[in-house]
């Protein structure tokens, strides 16, 4: 039977350590797919409200992450404003080809960043 000191080595500290690093990456990742989420489940709702003409996207998109809480669209915004000027402008296009785009381009941005 082991005692209980051999859990106090350098090498379990170390463990523990990228333990806890592991968990704080995950954890990071997943806020950033729960900021996404909305827009991912509620794709055919913003799809028909953009088909309606130009300007709809920001609107129902808001309508949309209300349903979740007052403060998700804020967040969903300060997510988009630190995404590089290509998914900035697809967002700011607020219309049904920026909205496809927009998609494409933050699910491809959260997939690279899963592989690092």
């Amino acid at each position: 039977m082991q005692n209980d000191t051999s859990l106090n080595t350098p090498a379990v500290a170390q463990e523990l350590a990228e333990l806890e690093a592991l968990k704080k990456e995950v954890k990071d990742k997943d806020e950033n797919f729960e900021k996404i989420a909305p827009l991912i489940n509620n794709y055919s709702i913003i799809f028909t409200e953009c088909l309606k003409g130009k300007g709809r996207l920001k609107p129902i998109v808001q309508k949309c992450y209300l349903l979740i809480n007052i403060s998700a669209f804020k967040e969903f915004t300060q997510y988009i404003d630190k995404r590089d000027v290509q998914i900035k402008r697809m967002w700011s296009s607020n219309n049904l080809n920026g909205f496809i785009a927009l998609v494409e381009g933050v699910l491809l941005y959260e997939e690279e960043n899963n592989k690092k």
